[in-house]
């Protein structure tokens, strides 16, 4: 099953020949699904993130799949959980920082779960045995965790404590996916938070609410090289976008104007440059390469080469050259930029920045 956010449309595909269903209509941005069987096939439960609602939708065969209810739940929905029973529906509302308990028996609300102001919840995933509920939580990038026993936050208020501070996890930057091993796993049992900044954050749940660590391992993404993503839009005639960001993983594509454009990503080994990026710097080739100084008019005489060029868009590092000027050796004055974009250095003249 696809949830396919832009057409606000849910799909099936058969798993034997990946053939697509007719979509069907749900709400506006669907951005997350789980799946429950039923004794005739199976029941879904769909967030729908614009307009604040779960489309509760049963996939019978032969008949196509069929919208059989629309809950209205809190902000911006993004993240579901069913318990391993399939009797409770735990819904993370990121537009007001709650997780909504459902009863899938008639779909009431059995309790709120406040997580915290700003934290914005993102992602559910619920233990083996249907105890907990852990909460990835995208802005204050931290897990959490939920006592399905009395739906509150772990550790449970008491007399001595009615407000306890809840218990939390750091994990990477704007984490949004979470995932629990299964009960019958041959390892330890484990959560993994995925992070946008492509970090991996093992979990222990056996030491929450201890005094231990229950971090157990942090894993970069990649060789560990450092490895970069870069993104670029080159138009074609007529046709214009743009994109969220030239370095996230993840990028949305904005339309600017209509045509054809090509958008391309890049992805960089550690230790390399980008490819809008080239550096000037000492011949290698030279006797004492490593050694050799360069006097400080020498230096600005290749900077106003530079900048005859006018470099528009394209970053010309000069930080390995300025490590041979006399005066920055000998720390008598800077010698700047150490790039000539976005800004340029000119002889006699203050630093222009570029047009």
């Amino acid at each position: 099953y696809v949830v396919c956010a832009a057409d606000n449309a849910l799909i099936a595909l058969t798993t034997a020949s990946y053939v697509q269903s007719t979509p069907t209509a749900v709400g506006k941005a669907p951005s997350a699904l789980v799946v429950t069987p039923t004794a005739h096939g199976q029941r879904l439960y769909v967030a729908n993130t614009a307009d604040g609602t779960i489309s509760v939708v049963d996939d019978v065969p032969p008949n196509p799949l069929q919208v059989s209810a629309t809950i209205k739940t809190g902000a911006m929905p993004v993240g579901l959980a069913l318990s391993p029973d399939g009797s409770r529906l735990f819904v993370a509302c990121a537009g007001d920082d709650t997780v909504i308990v459902y009863g899938t028996a008639t779909m009431a609300p059995v309790a709120t779960v406040n997580i915290g102001p700003g934290t914005q919840p993102r992602a559910l995933a619920i233990s083996a045995n249907g105890r907990w509920v852990y909460v990835a939580c995208l802005q204050s990038a931290q897990l959490r965790i939920i006592d399905t026993t009395t739906n509150t936050l772990v550790p449970a208020p008491t007399a001595a404590a009615p407000n306890p501070t809840p218990t939390v996890v750091p994990v990477g930057s704007e984490p949004v996916a979470i995932a629990v091993s299964p009960s019958v796993a041959s390892y330890l049992p484990a959560i993994l938070v995925s992070s946008q900044d492509g970090q991996i954050t093992a979990v222990n749940p056996s030491v929450l609410g201890t005094s231990a660590s229950p971090v157990v391992q942090t894993l970069r993404l990649g060789s560990g090289l450092e490895e970069r993503a870069g993104w670029s839009v080159d138009p074609f005639p007529f046709g214009r976008a743009e994109v969220s960001s030239t370095v996230s993983p993840s990028v949305r594509i904005r339309a600017v104007q209509p045509g054809t454009v090509l958008v391309r990503a890049l992805y960089a080994h550690g230790g390399g440059r980008n490819a809008y990026q080239f550096a000037v710097k000492v011949n290698p080739a030279i006797p004492n390469a490593a050694t050799v100084l360069v006097p400080k008019d020498q230096y600005d005489v290749v900077m106003n080469v530079l900048n005859s060029f006018h470099p528009i868009g394209v970053e010309v590092s000069t930080e390995e050259l300025r490590q041979h000027v006399v005066e920055v050796r000998e720390r008598l004055m800077e010698a700047s930029p150490a790039y000539t974009y976005p800004t340029y250095r000119t002889r006699n003249l203050p630093i222009q920045q570029s047009q």
